[in-house]
């Protein structure tokens, strides 16, 4: 089995694991402080896997780019969900917890959802309602 993990360097492990476990609603599986570089924090979400990196070394401060995507590059994760209304509930969470909301909950095509959300350190996340796209990625 292959499985995919995406990373994020964070700056604040409180503020980045609160709203991770809390508004994006991941669990932590494990948290592992190494003397040599820092502390990585494993998380899980269904079968999304995330993990949190948080090095000893001080990161550049998050930089707010408009548009979020014009730097290219690895800029955003899609988190895929089981019903258009909770692309809403998610939405509404992340704003709720310090959360930027780029692109609200929009129809983008009958019968699928999405919007763009940020965490509080700029990292994007495509929340995406697509019964297309669901099948392609069980098939």
């Amino acid at each position: 089995m292959t499985e995919l993990r995406a990373g994020i360097v964070g700056r604040d492990l409180e503020a980045l694991l609160a709203f991770y476990t809390g508004a994006m609603q991941f669990a932590v599986e494990q948290r592992r402080d190494f003397a040599a570089f820092g502390t990585v924090i494993t998380l899980r979400r269904d079968r999304a896997g995330l993990k949190l990196f948080f090095p000893h070394e001080p990161v550049d401060g998050a930089a707010a780019v408009e548009p979020w995507y014009r730097p290219g590059g690895w800029r955003y994760a899609a988190l895929y969900l089981d019903a258009p209304d909770a692309v809403d509930d998610l939405a509404t969470a992340v704003a709720l917890v310090g959360g930027h909301v780029q692109l609200a909950p929009t129809e983008h095509r009958p019968g699928a959802r999405m919007a763009v959300v940020m965490d509080p350190e700029h990292n994007a996340w495509e929340l995406l309602y697509d019964p297309e796209g669901d099948e392609h990625r069980d098939g």
